[in-house]
């Protein structure tokens, strides 16, 4: 019986309006065997990805520099909050 690999298991939500850094960022956690690997380009986006998921993600990687992040959304959202 094999061990599933952690790489397998964890639901990552990566957030870049860049799109150069999104795509380079991606192939990266790609490469390093990350499958469920859901991608955006604006924090709107990518809270309503968190608000309508049907299993939360498990890490949260984004630009801290987004254009359409108001300041403190992160930490003040019911989402990150849980």
């Amino acid at each position: 019986m094999s061990n599933p690999k952690l790489e397998d298991d964890l639901r990552i939500l990566l957030v870049e309006d860049h799109p150069f850094q999104l795509r380079a960022t991606q192939y990266l956690l790609e490469s390093y065997g990350f499958t469920q690997l859901t991608t955006s380009g604006s924090a709107q986006d990518a809270l309503q990805q968190m608000l309508t998921a049907v299993q939360p993600f498990d890490i949260l990687l984004c630009d801290q520099c987004l254009p359409d992040l108001p300041d403190s959304i992160w930490s003040s959202s019911p989402v990150i909050a849980g």
